[in-house]
């Protein structure tokens, strides 16, 4: 995205893109429920066997896609014009005039381990939720694995709406640590909620619902952060120290619901934590500098 992308039009551009990861999980929700239904018992394997090997053919295919249609920045995309590719590298360059290129000051930079710190925690959230929802559901009353499906689909489904909607509202108005911080606090008191009312199905739903919208609102705003205090060599350092250690909230988050279910036999207590981690997240938001933030004008 920082190849090309000017950072005052990215959190719109990339909430475009993020937008594949609640429609992926909305339509993986109810496809998987009735590929488990369908497929159990055939040939012999259990049906969450025949969804993991449906279901990961098609990334075999689009990597082949992207290797053949995906440019590497503006210069060689075919689709723009010699003056558009000039006017794009003019603002791209300005930027980076503004941002950091070493390595090592990127790895050294404060505010590289706090945006790590930041994906980290609200990372731990939404995957404790990705990976959990489906069961939280189940523990609610809720038994057949396509119901479950449909059910898990509506917070994914609504979350779309929510993530357009903030980072159109980032980009109109210039602003982005608030449009970053409120959605965190949103999720994080949401799913607190939702275990509070676990037993009510409806409110429940409700609750993780509202929750979604506030995780995956912030995902696109976030996501701008890096791009705008790192350029060049140190953008890519930067960006796969956040990565390397931000991601490793796969395993938090699913150790967290799972380890509370274990010790307390009740898998809300799991989701009580979740909502802490993104509480912390939203805290941490707040202590990022807010003129770093502030893009500069394009031409």
């Amino acid at each position: 995205m920082n190849y090309w992308f000017p950072a005052r039009r990215q959190s719109v551009a990339m909430s475009g893109f993020l937008v594949a990861i609640p429609l992926s999980l909305t339509l993986g929700s109810v496809v998987s429920g009735w590929l488990m239904e369908q497929t159990h018992g055939l040939s012999g394997m259990s049906g969450w066997q025949w969804m993991l090997l449906l279901e990961g053919l098609p990334s075999i295919v689009v990597a082949f896609v992207v290797l053949a249609f995906l440019g590497d920045g503006p210069q060689s995309a075919k689709w723009l014009s010699a003056q558009e590719k000039a006017v794009l590298s003019r603002n791209l360059e300005r930027e980076a005039a503004h941002k950091s290129h070493s390595v090592s000051a990127a790895l050294r930079s404060p505010r590289v381990w706090l945006l790590t710190f930041i994906l980290l925690t609200f990372n731990t959230g939404f995957y404790g939720l990705a990976f959990w929802l489906p069961s939280i559901i189940r523990a609610s009353g809720v038994q057949s694995p396509l119901h479950i499906g449909l059910l898990t689909a509506i917070p994914y489904l609504t979350a779309i709406f929510a993530m357009v909607w903030n980072a159109s509202h980032s980009r109109k108005t210039g602003e982005r640590r608030l449009h970053a911080a409120i959605p965190a606090l949103i999720g994080g008191v949401c799913l607190i909620l939702s275990a509070a009312c676990a037993q009510n199905v409806a409110l429940s739903i409700l609750f993780l619902t509202i929750a979604t919208c506030g995780i995956l609102a912030l995902m696109p705003i976030y996501w701008t952060f890096p791009g705008q205090i790192l350029s060049g060599t140190a953008a890519a350092a930067g960006i796969a120290l956040i990565n390397s250690v931000g991601n490793l909230s796969g395993f938090t988050g699913s150790m967290i619901t799972g380890i509370a279910k274990e010790m307390t036999g009740n898998i809300n207590n799991g989701t009580y934590a979740l909502g802490a981690c993104l509480l912390v997240s939203c805290a941490l938001i707040a202590l990022i500098p807010r003129g770093i933030l502030n893009p500069p004008a394009e031409q």
